[in-house]
């Protein structure tokens, strides 16, 4: 007669939370509330530009602002009613707010400063501070 033998596993809890774990972080980080615009920042000799990919939104919905050397880059666009005859089977198109913050360099003049909007690209110029050049000052002998 054979038996079966049950097999103990003390871990086996421990996979159950890790499991319980991962989808609480993946519910949460595809929340689709959250929005972070992708950017890409490229800095030359006479400036730095900030380009944020942002499609669907119209430069209305858009807003910069800059404060005490940091650029902050804000926008929204109200949600769609949704009618109740359709049934999404996938909804990917974002809508709501998005937010995104940079510290910008001591060496930007936030004075000269300008954004153009040109199908979905949002792009941020910010001019550089002219240099000093050093001062030499003359000995005279006496």
């Amino acid at each position: 007669m054979k038996k079966n033998a049950i097999v103990y596993n003390p871990f086996k809890g421990i996979f159950e939370v890790e499991k319980d774990l991962d989808k609480v972080f993946k519910d949460f980080w595809n929340n689709d509330s959250i929005y972070y615009p992708e950017v890409d920042v490229i800095e030359n000799d006479s400036n730095l530009v900030i380009k944020a990919s942002v499609p669907g939104y119209s430069k209305d919905d858009i807003e910069i602002e800059i404060h005490d050397g940091y650029l902050t880059l804000k926008g929204g666009k109200k949600e769609e009613k949704e009618e109740k005859d359709k049934d999404f089977l996938r909804k990917e198109i974002r809508e709501g707010k998005f937010e995104r913050t940079f510290k910008l360099m001591d060496n930007l003049d936030p004075e000269k400063t300008h954004a153009e909007y040109n199908n979905g690209i949002l792009e941020i110029t910010i001019e550089k501070k002219e240099i000093e050049k050093p001062k030499k000052i003359m000995i005279k002998a006496s």
